[in-house]
Formats: C-alpha cells, structure tokens, sequence
C-alpha cells in the first residue's frame, strides 16, 4: 500500500488476486498542482494539493489490460467526522465512466479518522483499463464521499463534486 498502486483485490474461494501499477509509469511525469479544497455539510474538509498521472497510455500495454498508476497528494484541513472515500474515475468523451477505483487511505488499511491534520499525505491509485477501450483522450478524475451520509460527495467551492486531475490519451 506504501509502494505500488493497487486497482483490483478479487476473491475466487481462498485465492486472491490483487493487481497493482508502479512508479514507472510515473517517471519523468511533472505533480500537476490542485489546492482544490472539497466539504461537505458535516464540515469534512479535505485539499488535494497536487497529482501525477501518466499522460498517454499505448495500445500494446492494454492488450492484456495495464493498471496505470495516479499519485494524489492531499491534507486533511480540520478534524473529520465520519469515514471518507476516494473515487478515482477515468471518463469517456461522454462522461462515462470507463475504469474506476473506490478506496480509502493507503489501500483501505487506514481510516481518515486516523489521519493528522493539516499534514500532507498520499493516495496511490491504480485504474485498470480493459483492452477494448478505443483511442482518444479521456478525462481522470478524483474525489471524496461519505458513505455515512449517504453517499453524499465532498464538494468544491464552485458545487463541483470532483477535481479534474488530468487528460490522459489511450494509443
């Protein structure tokens, strides 16, 4: 969880399957800055600061399905109430999603309720791309929602209920 960025934790009786990206992808690939402060009405507030991503993907690494990786840094801005999750989305020309991950900090092994505040912390997120996705460019998306609160989304300033972290372009 400290290392890799893991897109799929699968059961099949007592076998798992866990799929992970690396930071390879990420060599060379410059933090886009955010300070985009999400809230919600149970005053959670929450900073990305900044992400990575890689910007293109080719098409021979998705003959088999690749896991690409997403660095989000974040501070949690005052003391929480309740659980968060991250959301990470990667959406089609329609806004579609067509990969996605749902986690909570360092791979569900630790609550935001355990967080410090107003410290940097780090997200690692791995979306798994399905090899029949076409060429093009899509959108990659980020965000935080309180499962407590029905599902209720963390929001921006501007009543947007996710910060765009990047384009990335499929070969």
């Amino acid at each position: 969880a400290q290392n890799a960025y893991k897109a799929t934790d699968d059961w099949s009786e007592e076998f798992r399957l866990v799929r992970y990206a690396t930071d390879l992808q990420l060599q060379g690939v410059p933090s886009l800055p955010h300070n985009a402060q999400l809230t919600d009405g149970a005053n959670n507030r929450v900073t990305i600061l900044s992400s990575a991503a890689p910007i293109s993907v080719d098409g021979d690494g998705r003959r088999e399905g690749s896991v690409i990786p997403i660095r989000i840094d974040y501070q949690i801005d005052g003391a929480v109430d309740g659980e968060l999750r991250w959301f990470v989305q990667l959406l089609n020309q329609q806004g579609e999603a067509v990969a996605q991950l749902d986690t909570a900090p360092e791979d569900n092994y630790v609550s935001f309720l355990q967080l410090p505040v107003n410290q940097p912390q780090l997200e690692r997120a791995g979306l798994l791309l399905a090899p029949e996705l076409p060429p093009g460019q899509y959108r990659l998306i980020a965000g935080l929602y309180n499962p407590t609160a029905n599902g209720t989304r963390l929001r921006l300033a501007d009543g947007a209920d996710f910060v765009l972290l990047s384009f990335i372009t499929l070969q």
